[in-house]
C-alpha cells in the first residue's frame, strides 16, 4: 500500500511475488489476493487477516481508535494500520462503495 497520513487516501496495493512483493493498482486486485499493509499505511480493501497482527485505527468506522486485530479478524478498507504488519485474504472489492460502512461494521457500532 501506499504508505499515507490520510487514511481514505490509497491508490495501490502490496501483493506478494515470488521472493518480493509488487505493487499494483487496486482495480487489479481481485477476490481471493493476499494484500501485504505494513505499519503506518492505510488498509485499501474488506478482508480477513491471514497472517500477522497489528494495531488498526477504525475511528471512521467502528468509533474504536485503537483496535487489536490478529489472524481471523476482519479489516476494512480506509482504516490505517498503526502498528504491525499484515497480509489480509481479499474478500470484497466494490469501488462505488470503498467509503462507505461495511454493514457488518454499522453492526458493531450498534
Amino acid at each position: 500500500m501506499r504508505k499515507n497520513r490520510n487514511p481514505g487516501y490509497t491508490q495501490l496495493a502490496r501483493l506478494p511475488c515470488g521472493n518480493g512483493t509488487r505493487l499494483v493498482p487496486l482495480g487489479e486486485i481481485q477476490i481471493d489476493d493476499v494484500v501485504i499493509v505494513a505499519a503506518e499505511e492505510t488498509i485499501a480493501i474488506d478482508g480477513t487477516i491471514v497472517v500477522g497482527a497489528g494495531v488498526i485505527d477504525e475511528s471512521m468506522i467502528t468509533g474504536e481508535y485503537v483496535a487489536e486485530r490478529t489472524v481471523g479478524d476482519q479489516v476494512y478498507a480506509s482504516t490505517v494500520l498503526l502498528q504491525g504488519a499484515l497480509e489480509i485474504l481479499v474478500e470484497r472489492i466494490d469501488d462505488q462503495n470503498r467509503n462507505q460502512i461495511p454493514a457488518s461494521a454499522k453492526r458493531k457500532v450498534q
